[in-house]
């Protein structure tokens, strides 16, 4: 038989039925010799839903995140320093998150696995839990990790509230940290320095007046290189420790917002959750503290006169709290009168308010 050139390409590559059945064959014995170089393993599965529950509940122990602890108990001022003494903060806008960062939180994927998982691990994972947030995003906290339509048995361990205290001048509003507290009562509160926190420096944060004038383009602080007699930032040559020490001293006073958040008091939580539309707190230039309580008018009909909401406050509890500096509670009400003019009915509302000032208690 001759033999073409093509036909013997044919029989070399396999495309005819006998070069078919040679490669065939070589496949098989290359695809033997590959399965016992790599042997198939058995399939490795975690079968935690299968462990009896008190193992499973071990495991739940181990799995909650790290206090913070008293930095009393810390003598460094070192970055994992400030990362014991701190708890992580809640991140508020999710874009700026890398995937890649480490995150604050270890154990917050268990919560998320499978409903039995949640179910079973959450509240021990949430009553160990530390979180750090600045006081106007409570709201935004809560709606997400502590929606209303969800029942919730326990609330975190702590929650640091970064202060910075640029914000003293203006109302902060704390009804949404009031009914939190009444709905988590085994959750403590307590403020921390927010530069000290997110681990700034001394000199590297603007006071309101510096940031005033970098706003019309001057500059009469110390990143000017001049020295403004009304500037109150620090100065950037400070001892580091010397400067945590000095931003904890200027916060000492939020130690009554902090017991005026915890307060337990049976007729005021009651208040709290019926009566209260507003509640802000602000720190004046004066130098004493300022609440003001503005109530429902149903409350404003038990409180006729000053001697009435001097009582009202009083078994609230709000007049045995510690006073660091002077402070005031202003009781404000909404009343509404109704009349009729040209057949038309016109409600006037009109705000009462009746002030009460307390003198700072010596140590």
């Amino acid at each position: 038989m001759v033999s073409t050139r093509a036909s013997s390409k044919r029989k070399h590559d396999g495309t005819d039925a006998e070069g078919q059945a040679v490669r065939t064959a070589a496949k098989s014995k290359k695809a033997r010799h590959m399965k016992k170089e790599n042997p198939i393993k058995p399939e490795s599965r975690c079968r935690l839903l299968e462990l009896p529950p008190e193992i499973r509940n071990r495991i739940y122990d181990f799995a909650v995140e790290v206090h913070p602890h008293d930095h009393d108990q810390d003598d460094s001022d070192s970055d994992d320093g400030l990362r014991r003494r701190f708890a992580p903060r809640v991140q508020h806008i999710i874009r700026y998150a890398r995937s890649w960062a480490t995150r604050p939180w270890q154990f917050f994927g268990l919560t998320q696995t499978c409903r039995q998982l949640r179910a079973e691990h959450r509240s021990i994972w949430i009553r160990s839990l530390s979180v750090r947030l600045y006081i106007h995003e409570i709201g935004d906290f809560a709606q997400h990790f502590f929606p209303d339509r969800v029942e919730q048995p326990v609330g975190p361990a702590l929650i640091q509230i970064s202060w910075d205290e640029r914000d003293r001048d203006y109302p902060n509003h704390l009804l949404s940290w009031l009914k939190f507290c009444d709905r988590f009562p085994s959750t403590d509160i307590d403020f921390v320095s927010a530069p000290v926190a997110d681990g700034l420096r001394p000199g590297e944060l603007s006071c309101n007046y510096c940031l005033a004038l970098e706003a019309d383009g001057r500059c009469g602080c110390y990143h000017g290189g001049c020295r403004d007699e009304d500037c109150e930032c620090d100065d950037p040559d400070m001892n580091y420790y010397e400067w945590t020490e000095l931003c904890e001293d200027r916060i000492a006073y939020l130690d009554v917002v902090r017991r005026f958040l915890l307060n337990h008091n049976d007729e005021w939580r009651k208040t709290v959750r019926q009566q209260l539309t507003s509640c802000t707190f602000s720190e004046y230039h004066a130098g004493h503290v300022f609440f003001k309580i503005h109530c429902r008018d149903t409350l404003a009909q038990t409180v006729s006169d000053a001697q009435s909401a001097w009582d009202v406050l009083k078994g609230w509890d709000l007049f045995d709290l510690p006073r660091a500096r002077n402070m005031e509670f202003v009781l404000a009400f909404a009343e509404k009168k109704m009349s009729t003019i040209g057949g038309r009915s016109i409600i006037r509302s009109v705000v009462r308010e009746m002030r009460f000032l307390l003198p700072k208690q010596d140590a």
